[in-house]
């Protein structure tokens, strides 16, 4: 069971008993559908954040950052003196 789970044969099934079933087949992603995936995430969870937050989490550029804000549903929170404007979605 531990090999075919390994594998991503079979997945375990949130229950009390313990049981098992097959996994969904795996459908890669491209490298961008990726990151734009795992930003929208980031800024789902982690929220707001700022640009530079997330440029320093991802370890890219914050123009690289915008380019994906402007794909997803992104609105800027506007900040004060004591806080950078962030974005939240």
């Amino acid at each position: 069971i531990g090999e075919l789970s390994l594998l991503g044969v079979i997945c375990a099934q949130v229950q009390e008993k313990k049981a098992y079933r097959l996994c969904a087949p795996f459908a890669p992603m491209d490298a961008a559908e990726a990151e734009l995936t795992l930003a929208r995430r980031y800024f789902t969870h982690y929220g707001p954040a700022s640009l530079r937050d997330a440029a320093y989490f991802f370890r890219v550029p914050q123009t690289k950052v915008k380019a994906w804000l402007k794909q997803l549903d992104a609105r800027e929170i506007r900040g004060d003196a004591a806080r950078p404007p962030a974005v939240r979605l």
